[in-house]
């Protein structure tokens, strides 16, 4: 029998996964995935999930959208601002897609501490001009704590860091490992 629990983490932000399934399915897994996130009230949009070749299809990595919203997009941001505990502990922080919804030129700076800049460091951000579709890419494949949730700023702290006036959407991977 399928059993998906999501537990509290003791002095964590989060909340574990656990998955029991014998022969689960990709269909069946979503299907209970979905129930139990509209029990529990979490805020997660599951991606996709990677089986091993074995009979009982157990599952090797999940990959999952996560954030304020029911998706993993943060819409409409044009000053410094923070999220607290966005990275769950012991997730793998594979990127950010940046899309800016204006034809003006920011360069910017994210980090897990305010003004920080351990994410990336006084990136030009893409303006949208014409048919090109103002999307900027950050890859990170980074974990960035294996026991404590952290908070992530978006920040012109850097040295050149403007806004300059831009509205930016913003997209979040991560990887439960």
């Amino acid at each position: 029998m399928d059993k998906i629990t999501f537990k509290n983490q003791p002095n964590r932000a989060s909340r574990s996964i656990e998955i029991h399934s014998s022969e689960a399915t990709k269909r069946d897994l979503f299907t209970n995935l979905y129930n139990e996130s509209q029990l529990s009230g979490i805020k997660i949009t599951l991606l996709d999930v990677h089986f091993d070749d074995s009979p009982d299809n157990v599952i090797k990595s999940m990959i999952f959208g996560i954030g304020p919203q029911e998706d993993p997009r943060i819409m409409n941001i044009s000053q410094d601002t923070f999220w607290a505990n966005l990275i769950g502990a012991g997730c793998m922080f594979l990127s950010v897609l940046i899309e800016n919804t204006t034809t003006n030129s920011p360069t910017l700076s994210m980090g897990t501490t305010p003004g920080g800049n351990d994410i990336f460091a006084s990136l030009p951000i893409n303006p949208k001009v014409g048919d090109k579709n103002g999307l900027t890419t950050v890859t990170l494949n980074n974990v960035f704590s294996l026991t404590d949730a952290l908070s992530v700023f978006l920040n012109h702290a850097g040295v050149g860091d403007t806004w300059n006036n831009a509205n930016l959407n913003l997209y979040f991977l991560f990887k439960a490992i």
